[in-house]
C-alpha cells in the first residue's frame, strides 16, 4: 500500500501487525513514516521513539527522527 501511496490502508495494516506483535520495532518505524505522510507528526514522532526504545540499534529510526526534526 505504501508504494501505491495508499497511506491510510498501510496504516491499518501496520496497526494490525502491532496488535499481534507489539514489540516489532521495524513496524513502529514504518508506521512512523506513514503517519508523517498523513501529516500526523506527533504520532509519527512517538512511533520513531518507540522503535528506538525497542531496539536502540535500529538505525532507520534515528534517520527518520533526524529528518523529522530537520523539517
Amino acid at each position: 500500500y505504501f508504494s501505491k501511496k495508499e497511506y491510510e490502508k498501510a496504516k491499518e495494516v501496520y496497526e494490525k501487525i502491532l496488535k499481534s506483535n507489539p514489540k516489532n520495532w521495524e513496524v513502529y518505524g514504518n508506521l512512523g513514516v506513514i503517519l508523517k505522510k498523513l501529516n500526523k507528526k506527533e504520532e509519527a514522532l512517538k512511533c520513531y521513539l518507540k522503535a528506538i526504545e525497542l531496539n536502540p540499534k535500529y538505525a532507520p529510526a534515528y534517520l527518520n527522527l533526524g529528518n523529522f526534526f530537520k523539517e
